[in-house]
């Protein structure tokens, strides 16, 4: 679970000032800016989540001991999963192979494979242009990646650090993805990232429109409190 970060006032100025720029576009553009916006982040999925804490923890009665798969929990196998989406749908993800971590070369290949999605997929959004969204970590900020963004003209929406609760894939796609995972035992990392998948599927079926809707909407309470975090 998310603990917030106890925010300095110069970051609430940097949250406010952020905010504001966007929810000021988003009200002149419309639409136009928010379906423009092509967002996305990574996330560890795990061949077994428990549901709650207290499932995890659960005996099946005095004195016995709980199933080894449930008391092992999340550490019986995982694989990352980077996942870029706009309001039409999933853009392009990928699942890394064991042992893989976000460097900068890994994900400058995540980017590129992007830039190639939105090719075949939005040839919309290569006239009119697309706005990536992602966090200040390490690796999306390395040189070599921001030197490719420039290469590429693609124009970066500006995410203030500490801000989760201004990312798309934080405050809704990964949560609604891992929900219907959780507590569902896989016997292989190939058999969750199948059921992954069809998750992805059938979330992306209506199109993501009103989450850059609910994106605006953080905008603006972001603002409204003066750069502090947005509640649910």
């Amino acid at each position: 679970k998310w603990v917030p970060h106890t925010l300095t006032p110069l970051q609430k100025q940097d949250r406010f000032d952020a905010c504001a720029e966007h929810y000021e576009r988003s009200q002149a553009e419309g639409l136009a800016f928010l379906h423009s916006i092509i967002t996305g982040d990574e996330s560890w999925l795990y061949v077994y989540d428990p549901q709650t804490k207290q499932q995890a923890s659960a005996w099946k009665s005095p004195g016995d001991m709980r199933d080894p798969i449930e008391r092992k929990g999340r550490f019986t196998g995982k694989v990352l999963l980077t996942l870029f989406f706009d309001a039409e749908g999933v853009v392009y993800h990928r699942y890394h192979p064991a042992g893989d971590t976000i460097t900068a070369n890994v994900y400058m290949d995540v980017l590129k494979s992007v830039v190639d999605a939105v090719r075949r997929k939005r040839p919309a959004l290569v006239q009119n242009g697309w706005s990536l969204l992602h966090d200040n970590a390490r690796a999306h900020m390395a040189t070599k990646v921001q030197e490719f963004i420039h290469r590429n003209n693609i124009a970066v929406i500006n995410h203030p650090a500490y801000s989760p609760d201004l990312a798309p894939c934080d405050f809704f796609l990964f949560s609604q993805l891992k929900l219907p995972l959780r507590g569902r035992r896989f016997k292989t990392v190939k058999e969750l990232t199948t059921a992954s998948d069809a998750v992805l599927r059938d979330l992306s079926k209506n199109g993501f429109q009103h989450v850059f809707e609910r994106l605006s909407d953080r905008w603006k309470r972001c603002i409204d409190s003066d750069g502090d975090y947005v509640q649910k």
